[in-house]
């Protein structure tokens, strides 16, 4: 006998969500034998893959302290109709995508209405908010997660969790060679050449694009013959003044093609996140750095219990590249720490070589593929 159609409900509530979920949801498609339908909340990319949006995504991941009570009234009407339609849909499968603040208050309500439950790409409970873990023991059914040191992790806490590799693998790529890229922008393919990722946030750009650009400044006056680049998510998020002292510094700031750009590099300073991993995958040596509030910064001291800020690091279990956090995050710091990657052969191949066995830690690819029989287990 056909089996009949089966219902999932997915909820993500950021834009990286959003691409990590419209390729889960494709690999579930191919993967099952039977007619799936999806509802939930999702992005574009999600909707194209056949998601019935009950809530639009982008009303839940507006940021910014002037938003905090229209984002809080989002959050609440979303929840309500989370909320009724997992009551009238009785979905097959509820699957979580990353987005904790919100997934774990409707984790709880679906496992408690007899919903099978699946959270893929868990919240960070290794790093701080520990307290998050009985939720995950006790309301889902199966977790997937994509760092190689949560499984073990939650696990020993009681989770049902599954490493199923990082979906980062599969779409971190570099379309154009080095040397076609960096002629591409006029640069010369002979001479080292160092990127500035400064971040994407407001906050992050405001921060570390001065020291930043500070650093260049002082590599300049070094004479090594370095040339920069900065690839940005969006040109527009720089402020006038901010592009001026760009242009200034003959760095040459880019939207798009930002792995690419990366890629194209001998090395590369970036502000602490995902991509960090981006550049482990692609095997550019790179400094870490992060500036906060200082009462941010002070509260992260007392909440986050890990050794290392960057992802690259905490999955090898030491530190493969350098950090510098807060009040170490100074111009004359960068500087020195650039100077030897570009110099020191001996080190600098020492970095590659760990940032190899970071990528292999990773996985080998196909991680929605895996999450997906995941979720046809629990059907």
């Amino acid at each position: 006998m056909t089996q009949g159609p089966k219902d999932i409900f997915l909820i993500a509530g950021e834009a990286s969500g959003d691409l990590h979920g419209s390729s889960f949801m494709r690999s579930l498609k191919e993967l099952c034998p039977y007619e799936l339908r999806f509802h939930g909340i999702g992005g574009p990319l999600m909707i194209e893959q056949g998601l019935k949006a009950i809530y639009p995504m982008e009303r839940l991941s507006v940021v910014g302290v002037t938003e905090v009570v229209r984002q809080g009234a989002h959050i609440f009407r979303a929840y309500r109709r989370v909320k009724r339609a997992l009551k009238e849909i009785r979905p097959s499968l509820v699957v979580f995508i990353d987005y904790p603040g919100f997934n774990l208050k409707v984790l709880k309500l679906a496992s408690q209405m007899g919903l099978s439950t699946m959270y893929y790409i868990t919240p960070q409970v290794w790093a701080w908010k520990k307290r998050r873990v009985h939720l995950l023991r006790r309301f889902c059914s199966a977790a997937a997660v994509i760092l190689p040191f949560e499984e073990p992790f939650l696990k020993r806490a009681g989770v049902n969790a599954t490493f199923v590799g990082h979906p980062l693998v599969d779409t971190v790529r570099q379309t154009m060679e080095k040397g076609e890229f960096l002629r591409s922008l006029g640069l010369d393919p002979k001479r080292p050449t160092l990127g500035l990722l400064p971040g994407s946030r407001a906050g992050e750009l405001a921060r570390h694009i001065p020291i930043m650009l500070e650093t260049v400044s002082r590599i300049k006056r070094m004479g090594l013959g370095v040339q920069f680049i900065m690839p940005l998510t969006r040109l527009d998020l720089l402020k006038r003044e901010e592009r001026e002292a760009i242009e200034k510094r003959g760095i040459i700031a880019l939207e798009g093609k930002t792995y690419d750009a990366m890629g194209a590099c001998d090395c590369l300073i970036l502000a602490s996140g995902t991509v960090t991993l981006e550049a482990s995958i692609l095997g550019v040596p790179h400094i870490v750095i992060y500036r906060l509030s200082a009462i941010t910064y002070l509260l992260g001291r007392i909440l986050v219990k890990v050794p290392y800020v960057s992802l690259t690091n905490l999955i090898r279990g030491e530190a493969v590249v350098e950090e510098y956090i807060q009040h170490r995050a100074t111009p004359e710091n960068l500087a020195m720490a650039v100077e030897r990657l570009l110099k020191d052969d001996v080190a600098k191949e020492r970095v590659k070589e760990g940032l190899r066995e970071v990528k292999e830690r990773l996985g080998p690819g196909g991680a929605s593929k895996r999450a997906a029989r995941l979720a046809l287990d629990l059907l």
